[in-house]
């Protein structure tokens, strides 16, 4: 673009014009921008690139393409019109995840941070690291950084999906029990194992259900009751 920017968006036209929905939206953000001498400023003509960038990806997300998928959620995220415009949170976290079930690298890492910081979806720290999680397997580092910093707090996926939190008291008193008792011994630690290679993935499947949270809260009530009542303390440090 920078060498022969003319040549560059006869390009892009004649690909647009092709279907090419990333052609679209790169008319769009030029239409919108403008290029001195060459492009003028046509708030009209970008919002119709922008809307035919949408409409193709639209189709095509719809048949299940995962980098569609991705792509209109992204567009829905930044904006899809030259003016104020405030995110549809809700239906990009859906594209996203449609998108990252299907092993999208991008779609994970934005559904991710759309869990961490509950956007279009409840806050859930375990979801959010779940996502992290099959990025990392991807090798995308910034994953792993995430995944590598919520080992060593040591997250209890079941729990803090249940409880909505992971700072809260029966979280702590279960991650004390962990810590303390149950990974001194070798069945405990095995425990422990088996807990983290399979609880990411019955909180992805279940977490949102009403009857999975219904089901497991009395459940870990009974636990953390116990536990707390035998001296293990509930908090983030020692009283």
């Amino acid at each position: 673009m920078d060498e022969n920017p003319a040549e560059a968006v006869e390009q892009l036209t004649e690909a647009a014009k092709r279907g090419d929905a990333r052609a679209w939206k790169r008319l769009g953000y030029i239409y919108r921008d403008g290029i001195k001498g060459i492009v003028e400023k046509d708030v009209a003509k970008s919002n119709k690139c922008m809307d035919e960038a949408k409409e193709l990806w639209t189709r095509a997300a719809k048949n299940g393409d995962a980098d569609a998928q991705y792509e209109l959620g992204f567009l829905l995220w930044v904006g899809l019109r030259c003016q104020p415009y405030e995110p549809d949170y809700e239906a990009i976290a859906n594209w996203y995840k449609k998108a990252a079930e299907q092993g999208h690298l991008n779609a994970q890492m934005g559904l991710a941070d759309m869990y961490e910081k509950g956007r279009g979806v409840p806050k859930n720290e375990e979801k959010a690291l779940f996502w992290y999680s099959k990025a990392a397997e991807q090798g995308n580092e910034s994953a792993k950084k995430r995944v590598e910093a919520a080992t060593k707090k040591g997250c209890c996926y079941v729990a803090t999906c249940v409880y909505g939190s992971y700072d809260c008291p029966q979280v702590w008193t279960l991650r004390r029990y962990r810590d303390s008792r149950l990974s001194m011994s070798w069945l405990g630690r095995r425990f422990i194992q088996v807990y983290y290679a399979v609880s990411p993935t019955v909180v992805r499947l279940f977490g949102d259900k009403k009857w999975f949270k219904g089901l497991c809260k009395p459940i870990i009530d009974s636990i953390v009751s116990r536990l707390q009542r035998s001296g293990i303390y509930g908090g983030p440090s020692n009283p």
